[in-house]
């Protein structure tokens, strides 16, 4: 892990590349035409061990509700205003602060890795 934390810092350095949180975006940066940032509203963490999925407010650091997820890894922001969530056996749900997560697998006949890539 070292090594590729320190191509990413240097990319960061240089302004090759900037990190961000996985939240909904609200907002795109644009400098002189160029995407340079996000802002959103919502923060959502996972806790593969600890089979737990929480949403923060980035507001005010408030805790917007959590979701049981067995090995919840990935989590991605979804078009309808709540998020995509993978988990170590394949499965992918669609949950969020204000939705329940669903149980069934969204898209049949795939299985979706922790960083929400297809297998």
């Amino acid at each position: 892990v070292a090594p590729f934390a320190a191509a990413v810092e240097q990319g960061e350095r240089e302004g090759r590349l900037t990190v961000l949180p996985r939240h909904r975006v609200t907002e795109l940066l644009v400098t002189d035409g160029t995407v340079t940032g996000a802002r959103g509203g919502i923060l959502a963490t996972s806790s593969p061990v600890g089979n737990l999925v929480v949403w923060w407010d980035t507001r005010d650091g408030r805790c917007l509700g959590s979701a049981r997820i067995d090995d919840g890894c990935g989590v991605a922001p979804d078009t309808q205003g709540g998020f995509l969530l993978s988990d170590g056996l394949g499965g992918l749900r669609h949950a969020g602060p204000d939705l329940e997560p669903l149980d069934a697998t969204l898209i049949p006949d795939c299985a979706w890795d922790s960083h929400l890539r297809r297998v």
